[in-house]
């Protein structure tokens, strides 16, 4: 009986030996998708690699590092070791300048893979080819095109919608706030390198044709700025004669001028006359405020149509 006592004593040792052992290691799966190689990213003959990976460990400390390389398996080096910038499903990138691939064969035998630092003996690991249909030479719209569907793919995974980190633009999908920090997160410098067409989607929308000359000014303020063109040489030079005659500016003579007309035009005949004026606000030649204007002035007159035919 006592024998019996002492088996289980033992045995109910070791289960918590066991436990705590286990304890201090962390099961870590690792997953590496979505390779693409692109060329002159930064520089003419610079290779920029793109993937995908998931570390199944949300957050990084100092007790679980990990880290990714690309592997040359024809010549046997190594290339870009680095540390991942975070954990969790998140793209990553392995920059090498033209100095680096110059002796490196292009669409070569290459691997990218990340291991986690730690559960000795076998720590977490995968490793992935990059096949011959990742490379994508110096296509950088395709680059763009990458990063706003592995968005959609990391917002589903994070949140369970492709919603998360990208927004609609006028275009076509565009990266959000969130979305462009884990991107510059994962690839240093794209948001820059990629400026003119990674637009980021904010409270104002910049096209990216007078985002570089433009910073954050609005669509509206931008088109204000090109009356003359949207009218002609012509006649925004005669307006422009006028103006400086008046103390005025040639787009403010034209509307004085077009205001005039509209109000000696036939009720029916304004309704159409709006409309291309509505154009014009759309073109930049009127200002929004004064499209306001003539609707309320439209108001006005059919209201007083109305009462006067009732």
């Amino acid at each position: 009986m006592r024998f019996a006592y002492i088996s289980i004593l033992i045995v109910v040792f070791m289960s918590l030996v066991g436990t705590v052992a286990s304890s201090d290691s962390v099961s870590a799966a690792s997953d590496i998708s979505n390779i693409k190689v692109f060329q002159s990213f930064r520089e003419e003959g610079d290779w920029l690699i793109v993937f995908l990976y998931d570390t199944d460990l949300e957050d990084c400390d100092n007790a679980h590092v990990w880290y990714k390389r690309l592997t040359d398996t024809t010549l046997g080096f190594h290339k870009g070791t680095t540390r991942l910038p975070a954990c969790g499903y998140r793209p990553g990138c392995i920059y090498l300048s033209a100095d680096e691939t110059a002796p490196m064969e292009w669409q070569g035998a290459f691997d990218i893979e990340i291991w986690g630092d730690f559960n000795p003996p076998t720590p977490p690991s995968k490793t992935l080819s990059i096949g011959i249909s990742d490379w994508s030479g110096d296509d950088l719209g395709s680059l763009d095109d990458w990063v706003v569907s592995t968005a959609k793919m990391i917002g589903g995974h994070d949140n369970g919608s492709i919603h998360t980190y990208v927004a609609m633009g006028p275009d076509g999908d565009l990266l959000n706030t969130d979305g462009a920090a884990i991107y510059e997160i994962g690839i240093p410098g794209l948001m820059d390198v990629r400026a003119d067409t990674l637009q980021i989607a904010g409270e104002i929308w910049v096209h990216p044709d007078w985002d570089a000359e433009l910073g954050n000014m609005s669509y509206n303020a931008y088109l204000a700025g090109q009356w003359d063109d949207a009218v002609g040489p012509e006649i925004a030079g005669l307006w422009t004669e006028v103006g400086d005659y008046f103390g005025l500016s040639g787009r403010w003579i034209g509307i004085i001028l077009v205001s005039i007309g509209f109000l000696f035009l036939g009720n029916w005949c304004k309704t159409i006359a709006f409309g291309i004026l509505l154009s014009g606000t759309v073109i930049g030649i009127f200002p929004l405020w004064f499209l306001g204007v003539l609707a309320f002035v439209l108001l006005i007159i059919f209201l007083k149509s109305f009462v006067l035919s009732s």
